[in-house]
């Protein structure tokens, strides 16, 4: 029987391959007022630094209800928390997630515009809190 490593470390069949990943490592979406709030997979996979395309099949990039996306910075690890589709809900968003404590002291919150491909951070969470290199 033929199989095949899963990034997550995971050795599935091939064709079961699309099925993990979606129960596995893809997000669900809760719909709100000011957009949609990610729901973490049950195990994520690991992206590098600034390079975050994991979940462009669901939250497509440009003009449309998943313009901006907001980010934290949490040990290392990029995780996207929310979406919204204007600038106002954006801010409605950063509160609403600050309220529901979602951000804690040592996060890096970070908001990216993904109008233009492959987008541009609004609020970079890698450069928060340190000097410009001379």
């Amino acid at each position: 029987m033929k199989t095949i490593p899963c990034p997550c470390g995971r050795v599935v069949r091939p064709c079961n391959l699309a099925r993990h990943m979606r129960a596995r490592h893809t997000p669900d979406l809760e719909e709100t007022d000011f957009g949609a709030v990610v729901i973490p997979p049950a195990n994520p996979i690991k992206q590098g630094r600034g390079k975050d395309r994991r979940h462009d099949d669901l939250l497509p990039r440009g003009e449309g209800p998943h313009r901006f996306r907001i980010y934290r910075l949490r040990a290392g690890d990029l995780q996207v928390m929310a979406t919204a589709a204007t600038e106002e809900k954006l801010g409605i968003g950063l509160v609403r997630l600050h309220s529901q404590r979602k951000f804690i002291g040592d996060d890096s919150v970070g908001v990216l515009d993904t109008k233009d491909d492959p987008g541009h951070w609004i609020v970079n969470p890698f450069t928060l809190g340190r000097s410009d290199p001379k």
